[in-house]
């Protein structure tokens, strides 16, 4: 374990993306588990309220439904937050 910004992170590349995020708004190291997901190429499986979200709100119907129904998300994860630890920190509040 490590300590960044004061909050034991584990001892891997985070790249400061949403990993990282994700441990200091959790302030939980914990919220993060090892997935495989490497090399993915996926569609989105969205919230039913997905368009109360800041990314999606104003997206155009054509785009969500290609994000939604073809593979054309790029994924090359290690670790990752599941769905049940997402809303148990609070962090679709948030997201």
């Amino acid at each position: 374990m490590g300590n960044l910004l004061g909050i034991r992170t584990h001892q891997r590349d985070h790249g400061f993306g949403f990993e990282l995020i994700s441990e200091i708004m959790a302030s939980d190291s914990k919220i993060i588990s090892k997935c495989d997901a490497e090399g993915m190429s996926l569609s989105l499986d969205m919230s039913p309220d997905y368009r109360n979200s800041r990314l999606f709100g104003t997206a155009c119907p054509e785009i969500i439904e290609i994000l939604q129904s073809k593979d054309v998300t790029s994924n090359s994860h290690h670790y990752c937050v599941n769905t049940t630890d997402f809303e148990r920190y609070g962090m679709a509040e948030r997201f």
